[in-house]
């Protein structure tokens, strides 16, 4: 019975001559406990027997359908994937190596070459202040930049491209029809947002001919392109941030040794009148006469004033770098105010300094006001010459008490920085540096009683603009 199961024109031979099919058959028979010599005893036996040896077969031949589609992969088929893979290594390869910006054209071209694609493009999200925008950075058309950083960007809206924000910064991809400087006709776009440690900053946007759509192999190109680059961005703004603080130290550095030789300059002026005084009128008093003795303990009282003023300077300016400044806020008469500071500056000889308008009163802390006015006339004296006035005035939006000189003024370059700490932007011709902190305190001490302090120039005019806030009380 065994041999009716195959003909001779069944037989599997091996290369060693053994009859494989009858080894098969063995296999079989073992599986269900049986042998050539004790067959299946009933036709039901021998059904569940064959239906056993049916489906090996059909297992074996579905295994070899599956291992012939594998190996059929075309040689097109292998190009592509083998060039997708290189796009990839020359786009990380680019980026890796490059510490500017000047990478990203070269790894955009990369991109495009290995997609088919016509054209692409980088928009880059421009900042809050302008919600929608995007600026276009990078552009490759063809296997060439048609322009990097350095170039004439453009300007653009999400909105009128008909682009969903909404989607691409929860990281979708999208595909819209779009008109492109490389395409002749219509092509089709494929937006992929490029998300780093701030989120969405950029979009990587290739353009494709006509409507097709993109084959899955580029798109995960378009993916992987895009992690890089948000990799990449998130590198330079570290890199970036990094360069600024170390800047920023250095140029601190620098003021604090300008404001070291500043402080030494300063203090020892004063120093050197005082000790000099002291010892003139130790040593040579019998020889003086009231009136220069006097003269004499005049100037030590100025200079005393002086270098008080310096140290009270330095003592603010590091209890407000250290947040414990405080003030008051009581009613406060700005002439009054004014001609308190006047008179302690003109022991030494008068000032030309004219006080006009009507008297305001405002919301301060009385010596922090004075010390505002000492340091704007100052200030005055030292770079406006010789024609000063305060002018004084209040209206509905609170009390102004104005310096004006006729100096030069601050150079248009410079004027952001005067209300720096440390900061002298200018200086005037046979004078000394001063500290650089009398406008700094001005507006900090201004703007911690609710008022501010700004500079402008007006017909040739430098004006300091002192603005407090106004008391219910009537001017007396």
């Amino acid at each position: 019975m065994i041999d009716s199961v195959g003909s001779a024109e069944d037989t599997i031979v091996a290369e060693d001559g053994t009859d494989v099919s009858h080894r098969l058959l063995d296999r079989q028979l073992a599986k269900r406990g049986l042998t050539p010599d004790f067959p299946p005893e009933d036709r039901a036996g021998w059904r569940e027997f064959l239906d056993t040896v049916a489906r090996s077969y059909l297992e074996g031949e579905q295994g070899r359908e599956l291992l012939e589609r594998s190996l059929a992969i075309s040689s097109e088929e292998m190009q592509d994937l083998y060039s997708r893979q290189r796009a990839i290594s020359a786009c990380a390869q680019a980026l890796l190596f490059s510490r500017d910006d000047e990478a990203v054209p070269v790894a955009l071209a990369a991109v495009v070459k290995a997609t088919e694609a016509s054209c692409g493009w980088i928009d880059v999200n421009v900042d809050d202040s302008f919600p929608g925008a995007f600026e276009r950075k990078w552009s490759v058309c063809g296997s060439e930049p048609a322009h990097g950083e350095g170039g004439e960007h453009t300007l653009g809206s999400w909105r009128e491209s008909g682009v969903d924000v909404g989607d691409l910064s929860e990281g979708a991809v999208l595909t819209r029809p779009a008109v492109t400087d490389c395409c002749d006709e219509q092509c089709t776009a494929t937006y992929v947002p490029i998300i780093g440690e701030r989120g969405w900053t950029a979009t990587l946007v290739t353009g494709a001919p006509g409507p097709r759509p993109l084959p899955p192999g580029n798109l995960e190109v378009l993916r992987v392109a895009a992690g890089m680059l948000g990799s990449f961005t998130d590198q330079l703004e570290a890199s970036r941030r990094l360069a600024e603080r170390q800047a920023e130290l250095e140029a601190l550095i620098r003021s604090k040794d300008q404001l070291i030789a500043s402080i030494s300059h300063e203090i020892r002026t004063p120093l050197t009148a005082i000790m000099g005084y002291s010892r003139l009128l130790r040593d040579s008093q019998s020889a003086l006469s009231d009136v220069e003795s006097e003269g004499f303990v005049t100037m030590l009282v100025d200079q005393g004033d002086e270098l008080s003023n310096i140290v009270d300077d330095l003592v603010v300016a590091a209890r407000a770098d250290l947040g414990h400044l405080e003030v008051v806020a009581v009613p406060i008469h700005l002439r009054a105010q004014t001609n308190q500071v006047l008179e302690a500056m003109d022991q030494s000889g008068p000032l030309a300094v004219s006080v006009t308008g009507e008297d305001a009163v405002a919301l301060g802390d009385p010596s922090r006001v004075r010390q505002i006015i000492r340091n704007l006339i100052t200030n005055a004296v030292r770079y406006g010459g010789t024609d000063i006035e305060v002018a004084i005035h209040a209206d509905e939006f609170g009390a102004s008490l104005l310096v004006i000189d006729g100096g030069p003024g601050v150079p248009e370059d410079q004027r952001d920085r005067i209300f720096e700490a440390y900061q002298r932007a200018h200086a005037a011709h046979g004078v000394t540096h001063s500290l650089g902190l009398g406008l700094y305190l001005s507006r900090t001490l201004a703007r911690l009683m609710r008022g501010d302090l700004s500079y402008r120039r007006l017909a040739d005019r430098t004006i300091f603009d002192l603005k407090l806030p106004t008391s219910q009380e009537p001017p007396g």
